[in-house]
């Protein structure tokens, strides 16, 4: 369970703009507790904030896409298969989770 941030994602969720609001910050940080290996919360989980995808070379998408998928996988399971819920805890609509389910091939 992470029960901390570390002094670089503080400066980072500082610094950052959130144009979706709180619900936004909220996603992200889930999101990052899902990924997150260690007790503290790190840049590494928050990658999304530091880098743009159109700006990253092949081998580095592919790594996101994996990311995604695990990410997915790790909220679907903990749902219990609940799509509904999915989509709520990761922030996105019904209609983009089914297709990243899909795309993963997650059913």
């Amino acid at each position: 369970d992470v029960t901390g941030l570390d002094d670089d994602v503080r400066r980072l969720l500082r610094s950052y703009a959130f144009p979706g609001n709180v619900r936004e910050l909220r996603n992200l940080v889930e999101r990052g507790v899902i990924l997150g290996d260690g007790p503290t919360l790190t840049t590494r989980e928050l990658s999304d904030l530091t880098s743009t995808p159109s700006s990253l070379p092949a081998a580095e998408e592919l790594e996101l896409a994996i990311l995604e998928e695990r990410a997915i996988r790790a909220v679907f399971e903990q749902s219990g298969g609940n799509q509904a819920e999915t989509a709520r805890l990761l922030g996105i609509g019904t209609d983009a989770l089914r297709y990243r389910l899909r795309k993963h091939a997650l059913r």
